[in-house]
């Protein structure tokens, strides 16, 4: 973040690289950081991507696709709200055993 701000801040004020200075180095921190930070962002939506479609898949037993999963897409992509939603529904798969239900997941 402190080099976010020197960057910007830099780049804000019309600053420009003195003759002894070389490349103004706010400028090689953003071509670093800022693939970077699409990479993150591209593995972000991936797993939502990929745990809504797992989810939704072993509910239903069968392949599927966006528009059937994409409820539980958006669901964990805004954390707080979806994860009631989503949550009670991944303890129920994991509550089932060969006997019926338990009550607890490591009950003998």
């Amino acid at each position: 973040m402190v080099f976010m701000f020197g960057m910007f801040s830099n780049i804000s004020s019309g600053g420009q690289p003195g003759p002894d200075r070389g490349e103004q180095p706010g400028l090689i921190i953003f071509a670093v950081i800022f693939p970077f930070h699409l990479f993150c962002m591209f593995c972000i939506f991936y797993c939502l991507y990929f745990n809504a479609k797992a989810l939704k898949t072993v509910e239903l037993q069968k392949p599927v696709t966006f528009s059937d999963f994409a409820g539980e897409f958006f669901l964990l992509w805004f954390f707080p709200i979806g994860i009631w939603i989503v949550q009670p529904r991944i303890n129920k798969l994991f509550d089932t055993r060969a006997d019926g239900p338990s009550d607890s997941l490591f009950a003998p």
